[in-house]
């Protein structure tokens, strides 16, 4: 919630049932076929199903929508973390299991391959636009945003691909460098893009 009571939220559908406000950034949903287990629970053969889209609200303080967008491309891709600026930016982010929408400039512009991947976005205040995004090649646990606009976030790499570090870094190699655990994690500490 901004200091002016509006509520910002992010979550996710799986197809056309949320609607989306005149202007928004995505009016709609970006469509894409992922695969669960069928037969209920998680016991049967895979079976096509709508993939994950994550969707961006913001809800004045009497609870009418200001704006509402899809956000997503073809692959699921899940909100984990919500925040804005002083200028009431929002920034998202969350996990991605494919592609997603980028902008010019990118940081990371290669989709996760069957690894853990992320995505990080910032739209304008009136969800019109789409003013940066990346993949992050990392699972994204928190993100924090200072005075200057610059994105912090923290989460956790895979022993399936190296996170890069920058010159410098306080611990620019994983503290475990073992190969038996593929699905084992570790801490990265913060990260600064802009």
């Amino acid at each position: 919630m901004d200091p002016n009571g509006n509520t910002y939220l992010a979550g996710t559908v799986d197809g056309n049932e949320f609607t989306a406000t005149p202007g928004a950034f995505q009016p709609n949903y970006p469509g894409g076929t992922c695969f669960g287990s069928g037969g209920g629970g998680s016991i049967g053969p895979p079976v096509p199903i709508p993939c994950h889209s994550t969707f961006v609200a913001k809800l004045a303080p009497g609870g009418n929508i200001l704006f509402a967008t899809y956000l997503g491309g073809s692959a699921s891709a899940t909100p984990s973390a919500i925040v804005f600026d002083a200028q009431a930016n929002i920034y998202i982010a969350g996990g991605v299991a494919g592609d997603f929408p980028l902008t010019p400039g990118a940081a990371f512009t290669t989709p996760p391959q069957g690894v853990i991947g992320s995505y990080i976005a910032k739209l304008s205040a009136d969800g019109t636009q789409l003013l940066f995004s990346t993949y992050i090649p990392a699972s994204i646990e928190a993100i924090a945003v200072d005075s200057a606009g610059n994105t912090y976030f923290t989460g956790a790499d895979s022993f399936e691909i190296v996170f890069p570090t920058t010159p410098g870094a306080f611990q620019a190699t994983a503290p475990n460098s073992s190969q038996d655990s593929p699905n084992a994690k570790d801490n990265l500490g913060s990260a600064l893009i802009r």
